[in-house]
């Protein structure tokens, strides 16, 4: 929510327009309308709290150790994340649903690529600048 929008609000208020109509016009939900015209205040933050995630700090470290050995199978044969979160559900007893393995492997995959990226810089010059013999 903007200035603009507040004060957009707050000057149809004045010309008498109706609620409804005001927040049709600035694509606001009636009650922010509302909202805006009972306090003072120029500008609406919302603040959102840190997600906690106590289960998946526990699984993190088995499904970074998943993925690097999978990086030494063909694409075939590597574990998916759904695979994964099977293999956890049966076998390790895991409780936790199949979006938070997702949002690990997720991670654990970006965290990995970082690490193995490779860079490559072109060198040119110009011609007769510079030389090189085998």
């Amino acid at each position: 929510m903007s200035v603009r929008q507040i004060s957009e609000v707050r000057k149809l208020q004045r010309d008498g327009t109706p609620i409804k109509e005001i927040s049709r016009r600035v694509g606001v939900s009636r009650n922010t309308v509302r909202k805006i015209l009972r306090g003072k205040e120029t500008k609406f933050v919302y603040d959102r709290s840190p997600e906690k995630t106590p289960i998946r700090g526990p699984i993190m470290d088995l499904v970074r150790s998943w993925l690097k050995e999978d990086l030494q199978v063909r694409p075939k044969y590597r574990r998916t994340a759904k695979r994964m979160y099977d293999i956890m559900y049966c076998n390790h007893g895991y409780q936790g649903s199949y979006s938070t393995v997702r949002r690990c492997v997720k991670a654990a995959r970006s965290e990995i690529q970082r690490q193995n990226t490779e860079v490559f810089i072109p060198l040119s010059f110009e011609p007769g600048s510079a030389t090189q013999f085998d």
